[in-house]
């Protein structure tokens, strides 16, 4: 099991909040956490101001049987509902781009261009029943009403982990899904394995081809 000492991780979390911050077009940006660990959120709502943008920071106690019991995938979920649930800023929108704290979005400017279609976009292996869910778009609407709550259907010991239980909610779902128009290039770590997301350029230019014939999406 890959494990990293707590300070680092959090340096790690300030880092990509910064590039967020300082290096994108995203305005409104929501860190969600439930570790405790002391969190200088201050720095970091002055930071955004300065660039007319807003940072809300969220702390939650995770229920920490469940994910004993279920599996980080349920603490993942469980994150991304009470965010859903409780940020005053995502109340003030429609759209909601989810991204893992470790990680960047090197191509954001092409990812950003299909923000106003309204859809719900994800990342699917068909053919493996899986779901991305380090990094999505999703109507808020429709997460509430067929992603809410879905981290009770993990049991990493079963092998069902958050992105098989995406995978099939969302393909009985009745609403509209399409895959990104580019495929997000990640930059950062996995944060149970160590290893890094970084894609080779052979790889991304196939994915890419791939990304145009909707084979990511959900069928």
């Amino acid at each position: 099991m890959y494990v990293i000492d707590e300070k680092v991780r959090l340096k790690q979390y300030e880092e990509r909040i910064s590039q967020y911050i300082l290096n994108t077009d995203f305005n409104d940006i929501i860190f969600i956490e439930n570790s405790d660990y002391p969190f200088d959120f201050e720095t970091y709502q002055k930071m955004a101001k300065e660039k007319s943008k807003r940072f809300e920071f969220i702390s939650m106690k995770p229920n920490v049987d469940k994910v004993k019991e279920l599996g980080k995938s349920y603490g993942e979920a469980e994150l991304i509902d009470y965010a859903m649930k409780n940020s005053q800023l995502i109340k003030e929108h429609h759209i909601v781009y989810k991204i893992t704290g470790r990680i960047f979005i090197k191509n954001w400017k092409k990812i950003l261009r299909t923000k106003e279609n309204g859809k719900n976009e994800f990342i699917s292996i068909n053919k493996a029943q899986w779901c991305k869910t380090d990094f999505f778009k999703v109507n808020k609407e429709d997460y509430l009403k067929c992603l809410y709550g879905v981290g009770e259907r993990c049991n990493e010991k079963k092998g069902i982990d958050l992105e098989k239980v995406y995978y099939h909610q969302l393909k009985k779902a009745d609403i509209e899904i399409s895959s990104f128009k580019e495929y997000p290039k990640l930059e950062g770590i996995f944060g149970t394995t160590g290893q890094k997301y970084n894609k080779p350029v052979w790889k991304m230019i196939i994915f890419n081809l791939l990304i145009k014939f909707d084979y990511f999406k959900v069928k």
